[in-house]
């Protein structure tokens, strides 16, 4: 991010989101003096100072580094970052990408998670009622015959 466009894409940001540049040093962990050091120099942020403004303004990384893409990520555009959130994901794009409609990807994320659920409480000793409202988990799943298959539990 040494570059000429690097400073100037970095400018940019703190004009677009205007804020102060002490606020913007300070979100990225650094000084005022250190940023205006970023700003007119060939001194480079640290990649913590970088994942601290991409972190705290939802800055796209790669337009950071590259000027590529949008400046800002949209909320859908948010790393996930918990496993379980990623693999909801992946069968949610997958299902999608393959011509599903929206009530299909949400039933098989439905069972996903209800699968989920039913493997923490096995290894907790769980009764295998749904923690959230009592119900035993087997008469939901009785009605839902195509959430078990889809959550790959035959």
């Amino acid at each position: 991010m040494s570059d000429k466009a690097g400073r100037e894409r970095l400018r940019e940001a703190i004009t677009k989101l205007n804020v102060p540049d002490k606020a913007f040093a300070d979100a990225g962990g650094v000084t005022r003096q250190t940023l205006a050091g970023y700003l007119n120099s060939d001194r480079e942020p640290t990649r913590d100072t970088l994942a601290n403004w991409v972190k705290a303004y939802k800055l796209n990384a790669h337009w950071l580094l590259t000027g590529e893409g949008e400046m800002l990520l949209a909320d859908h555009q948010v790393p996930l970052t918990h496993p379980l959130a990623q693999r909801v994901n992946q069968v949610a794009l997958v299902m999608a990408e393959s011509g599903a409609d929206d009530l299909a990807v949400l039933c098989a994320a439905r069972a996903m998670v209800d699968g989920e659920i039913e493997k923490v409480l096995r290894t907790h000793g769980g009764s295998g009622d749904d923690p959230l409202d009592g119900t035993p988990r087997a008469a939901k799943t009785a009605a839902y015959p195509a959430r078990k298959r889809a959550a790959g539990d035959d």
